[in-house]
């Protein structure tokens, strides 16, 4: 299977379980900016819910709608973790 499916695929079964912990690790690779807009819209969802939402990115640009409710922001730049709560 080709990787973007499979990291769709995978996706699609982790929101089948309704996760209490849900790691979106570059999602921005994987989707389209439609379809990117529909899975932080889900991940928002779940986490207005109660799960735990974190997703890396290589930028904020690609995950608007998480990074705009996050609670924490957190940033990797030459080997330094810096974090920052919103």
């Amino acid at each position: 299977m080709v990787r973007v499916w499979r990291r769709r695929v995978d996706f699609v079964r982790a929101l089948i379980t309704e996760p209490r912990l849900l790691l979106l690790d570059e999602i921005t690779t994987a989707f389209d900016s439609e379809s990117l807009r529909e899975v932080e819209s889900i991940a928002f969802n779940l986490a207005r819910g109660g799960s735990t939402v974190t997703a890396t990115a290589p930028g904020w640009g690609g995950v608007k709608l998480l990074s705009n409710s996050a609670r924490y922001k957190c940033r990797l730049e030459d080997g330094v973790l810096e974090c920052e709560i919103m």
